[in-house]
């Protein structure tokens, strides 16, 4: 018995000291800031979190053509350091494992719908009204091989467009007869994990979604 209620203590320690790392995963705030560009002959980015109050700092940074470099520290003191350029073998494979996953996403996708895009964006402007980002400039050019795809692209604009407004300096320019993706960014801020999480189950289990993962169960239970 003695053993039995050791042991019972030890398991509610645990459990405690589980939780209480969990809270402080999902409510201790996130500080982060990034900065990249993407043009047709040239590309960058840089970004930097840092996690209870700066006692854990990560710090990435790619360029086209240059090393990727990401950094760790811990109290201030440097913990991990990896410079890696991808040689001619692994682009290679990550280009055919690429092709691959997007012939399958061709068969699988469920079509992306104006009621899927409310449900996104209602999680947008909750997660922008609660955490205003400190700094934010966006400057891009969007066109996708769709027309239909840049239409909603619009209507998406204008539905954030007093968030945006807010937020800084925001342009967003729009093509309607070329697939293109371009432009430049600047943000840093301040938010906390928990928020994203619940944001993402809304949209995951919001009704538009909801009838996805209900189409993919029963696809399943046939085969």
């Amino acid at each position: 018995m003695i053993v039995l209620a050791i042991l019972l203590h030890l398991l509610v320690i645990l459990a405690s000291l589980l939780l209480a790392l969990i809270l402080v995963l999902l409510f201790v705030p996130i500080d982060y800031e990034s900065q990249g560009f993407l043009y047709e002959e040239d590309m960058g980015v840089t970004a930097s979190v840092g996690w209870l109050f700066g006692g854990l700092e990560v710090r990435f940074s790619k360029g086209r053509g240059t090393p990727q470099s990401f950094e760790m520290r811990i109290l201030g003191c440097l913990k991990k350091n990896l410079n890696t350029m991808p040689t001619v073998r692994s682009e290679k494979k990550k280009n055919d494992q690429e092709k691959k996953k997007s012939k399958k996403a061709k068969k699988t996708k469920a079509p992306f719908t104006k009621e899927k895009l409310m449900a996104i964006l209602k999680s947008v402007k909750r997660i922008l009204k609660a955490y205003k980002p400190r700094y934010f400039s966006l400057d891009t050019t969007v066109g996708f091989d769709d027309a239909y795809h840049t239409g909603l692209l619009c209507a998406g604009i204008e539905t954030l467009k007093p968030v945006l407004d807010k937020l800084g300096e925001v342009r967003i320019k729009p093509v309607f007869d070329d697939e293109i993706f371009e432009g430049r960014y600047d943000v840093a801020g301040r938010m906390m994990l928990g928020i994203i999480a619940l944001e993402g189950l809304r949209i995951i289990f919001s009704k538009p979604f909801r009838k996805n993962i209900f189409k993919i169960e029963r696809k399943y239970q046939h085969v």
